[in-house]
């Protein structure tokens, strides 16, 4: 036997303990990093998951709760205001559009909430940042097509419903300042589901009970009550109970005071690929939101011909917003449990 056939075996005995001491090394080195990722998200993955469902649920069951809060809260103040009756029978008259107002808006928190949880289970947090900006982009650009199609839309659908002239002129009245300032609260739930992604949903609650009350014990008894508007002040009052909360959440952000710290120079650059994905993915939630409309639309045109026919057409389209509020307040649990359920499994499947 050759010194070279003596020598190739342990030669490979060598190389093979090499081998295995650079893998080692490089396996703990990864080991540490997801340590220290998991550290970062831990709100997302790190908990038992029970835990971490109960936890994320409470921004969206506030926010669900907030949104179904509005109409409610502007139904109480509308009533003791001088418009009253016919002031609620505008409001179960819109209430179609402001379904379709809050389904958009939370469109846009689902995108974030879904897609920058997904980033952070790939371990590409990178992206996150262009992500909330051109969400940010999308949002405005919707806050330029959704009134452009409901506004010249709602005056038919007033006439549909039966109202008269004043009726309809009441509900524009509502709808056109609430649907030019759509983008503010489409913004705000967008961020609120970056919120939600971090993991901060108890921040993202305080900020939709701030809006909550903010909007039933200030603004609506202050435009209503004191100023002693028309309709339009119903409006005014939940724009800016939405606007306060999201400009601290905004400046915040863009101060880097979080672990997502978006720029202003990222306006001008080209659109992540992410940005479009997280629009397609959940895109199905916001035909579900819609399709849920159907209904909603279909039992109030039977209640207004059933009013028509018995000649108490505003009474009874009165009592049917109150009816149609109570409701909305129903179905927010499994609302709440469906976007809680999101950044968790995102991140997860991410993982």
């Amino acid at each position: 036997m050759s010194n070279n056939d003596i020598n190739e075996p342990l030669n490979s005995v060598e190389e093979f303990h090499e081998q295995e001491t650079k893998k080692g090394s490089q396996t703990d080195i990864s080991e540490v990093e997801t340590i220290d990722d998991d550290k970062e998200q831990k709100e997302l993955g790190s908990y038992p998951p029970f835990r971490t469902l109960c936890k994320l649920t409470v921004g969206p069951l506030c926010s669900q709760i907030v949104n179904a809060m509005y109409g409610l809260m502007n139904s109480f103040w509308i009533s003791k205001s001088k418009v009253h009756e016919k002031g609620m029978t505008v409001m179960s008259i819109i209430i179609i559009v402001d379904f379709i107002h809050i389904a958009i808006g939370q469109y846009f928190n689902i995108c974030l909430s879904e897609r920058i949880s997904y980033l952070f289970g790939i371990k590409e947090p990178q992206h996150c940042s262009q992500v909330v900006v051109d969400m940010m982009r999308f949002v405005l650009i919707a806050g330029i097509i959704v009134p452009a199609i409901l506004i010249p839309s709602a005056r038919p659908l007033c006439k549909w419903y039966g109202a008269d002239d004043e009726i309809a002129d009441m509900c524009m009245n509502y709808l056109i300042p609430q649907l030019c300032c759509a983008f503010i609260q489409y913004a705000y739930l967008g961020l609120c589901g970056l919120l939600q992604a971090m993991g901060k949903t108890v921040m993202y609650g305080v900020c939709q009970i701030t809006s909550c009350l903010l909007t039933m014990l200030v603004f609506d008894p202050l435009f209503l009550l004191g100023f002693k508007t028309d309709m339009w002040g119903a409006a005014v009052a939940n724009t800016l109970a939405c606007l306060l909360p999201f400009s601290v959440i905004l400046v915040m952000t863009f101060c880097g005071k979080f672990t997502v710290k978006p720029k202003l120079s990222q306006f001008f650059h080209k659109f992540n690929p992410h940005s479009f994905t997280a629009l397609k993915v959940s895109f199905s939630q916001l035909i579900s939101n819609f399709a849920a409309e159907i209904p909603v639309l279909m039992l109030g045109k039977f209640v207004a011909l059933s009013g028509t026919a018995i000649n108490k057409y505003v009474p009874v389209m009165a009592a049917w917003n109150l009816v149609d509020r109570l409701y909305e307040i129903v179905i927010c649990v499994c609302n709440a449990l469906n976007q809680g359920f999101l950044p968790a499994g995102s991140y997860a499947f991410g993982c």
